[in-house]
């Protein structure tokens, strides 16, 4: 549906997934591409992946290269990010849309480019979003910024974290992702670290217009899936816990003037994800025992925030981190 001036390549990678998404491309393709046509379409196969590239019928703007896997590479820790980035290295701009969210202005990408090209001290724009619950199947608010278009700061990306710029409203130049440093390719998420360099080599731009739809209440999410564990912390709770900390501070060694940034950081990552008083106190040692470096750096603020987020007290824990989202938590409107 995207209306524009110049061609888009549209990359998907399947997974060798079991739940039918392969037959869904399959279909998809069949319909709206001529895989007659070798001028511009082309088929091929290897040890890894089935490779189909076309041209679609009606918006000859639009391209799509489909790599569908042969077996699954999360299973054989094998990276899947060759398959996109030989496509990236060809672009001057990359837009994001993950996962199931969805865009919904056929204007989208037109405008987010003209904006690049006219200002090129700009290397990222990015807009609000819808939210869709898959539980209610309705949707139930939105996800922005600021409540009118205006330039990101750096402050807010670093504390508001990955959700505050919803990952499928984000283009950016292609040149911020080239030579990535080893804490940011390492990174147990790679939206977050993304937006970070981004403001931080140049500057950002947010419009305040829906233009996409981001998917929440999905309990077969990533983030559904995180979760605690009565032996203690869940692994995968402290991987990207832990993953984050080496990003925050390898941010910090490159762009010292920010330090005091990724430094809060740090103790709000380690602080927000202490156990809740339904565990014991075993529990809430065990995952603190993780951090002790970086607990040992903190300063006297966040030493207290840390001893009220592990209080038994209700009311006192509840209003305490009331306070704080405000100070870190994303923008969110509900309907």
């Amino acid at each position: 549906m995207q209306k524009t001036t110049f061609p888009f390549v549209c990359v998907l990678v399947d997974d060798a997934s079991t739940d039918g998404t392969d037959e869904v491309i399959k279909e998809y393709i069949s319909i709206n591409f001529n895989l007659q046509d070798t001028a511009v379409d082309k088929l091929g196969q290897s040890d890894d992946y089935y490779f189909i590239f076309a041209r679609h019928n009606e918006n000859l703007n639009c391209y799509f290269a489909v790599y569908l896997l042969k077996n699954n590479h999360y299973q054989r820790r094998k990276s899947k990010a060759l398959y996109s980035e030989r496509w990236f290295m060809l672009s001057r701009y990359i837009a994001l849309c993950e996962g199931d969210d969805y865009w919904i202005n056929p204007e989208k990408l037109q405008r987010q480019v003209s904006f690049l090209d006219n200002n090129p001290d700009y290397s990222m724009t990015c807009h609000k979003a819808l939210l869709f619950s898959v539980k209610k199947n309705i949707i139930v608010g939105e996800n922005y910024c600021y409540p009118h278009s205006r330039e990101v700061s750096v402050k807010d990306t670093i504390y508001r974290r990955g959700l505050f710029i919803s990952t499928c409203s984000i283009v950016y130049r292609k040149v911020i992702g080239d030579n990535k440093p080893d804490y940011w390719v390492n990174s147990a998420v790679g939206d977050y670290p993304l937006q970070i360099a981004c403001v931080l080599k140049g500057k950002v731009w947010y419009f305040n217009e829906p233009m996409a739809v981001y998917r929440i209440e999905n309990s077969n999410s990533w983030v559904g899936k995180q979760n605690w564990y009565d032996g203690g912390a869940d692994p995968s709770i402290l991987k990207v816990i832990q993953s984050s900390i080496k990003m925050f501070k390898g941010f910090a060694k490159d762009y010292p003037q920010y330090m005091k940034y990724f430094n809060n950081k740090i103790a709000d990552e380690i602080n927000r994800y202490v156990p809740t008083r339904s565990h014991s106190r075993q529990i809430v040692q065990s995952y603190l025992s993780n951090f002790k470096e970086e607990i040992m750096d903190y300063s006297l603020f966040w030493k207290i925030d840390l001893l009220i987020r592990k209080s038994r007290i209700p009311y006192v824990r509840g209003f305490y981190c009331t306070y704080l989202n405000r100070r870190f938590a994303n923008h969110n409107k509900m309907y």
